[in-house]
């Protein structure tokens, strides 16, 4: 089953009407939600990004030593980088890591992991879309 995160910026009343909606029974879909685009910035800095694409489309978890081989980086900044993205990264108690998503989307459209770009500029001004956010830039 492909699974699609909608990454974004929200405010508080629209994470409590997503609740509300949720707990009413309407599909709400999986989400991670930055407070401002600031807030995203910090926590999704570049080589973050990195992590995150690496574990897209994996359907296991990978160990902190593994993903740090697999990025060619040294294990004390994975495992720090790990920790920062708690909330966006799953993690099992052995401290292996999932991102279990093959689709990123910002609600107007998608990507497959393959067309998923980390790296390029982005326009701070269009707040509208995934490309005002410093993650996954959709290509095209």
């Amino acid at each position: 089953m492909t699974r699609t995160v909608h990454i974004g910026v929200a405010s508080i009343d629209d994470v409590k009407a997503r609740t509300k909606a949720a707990l009413q029974g309407m599909a709400q879909g999986e989400r991670i939600s930055f407070a401002s685009v600031d807030m995203t910035h910090r926590v999704l800095t570049p080589n973050r990004r990195g992590i995150l694409r690496a574990l897209m489309g994996h359907d296991r978890m990978i160990g902190v030593r593994e993903l740090a081989r697999i990025l060619d980086r040294d294990v004390k900044g994975v495992h720090s980088d790990v920790v920062a993205l708690a909330g966006v990264v799953e993690r099992n108690v052995d401290g292996a890591v999932a991102f279990p998503y093959v689709t990123v989307s910002d609600g107007v459209g998608g990507a497959h992991v393959k067309d998923v770009q980390f790296d390029g500029p982005y326009d701070s001004v269009n707040c509208g879309r995934l490309e005002a956010y410093p993650f996954p830039l959709l290509t095209g």
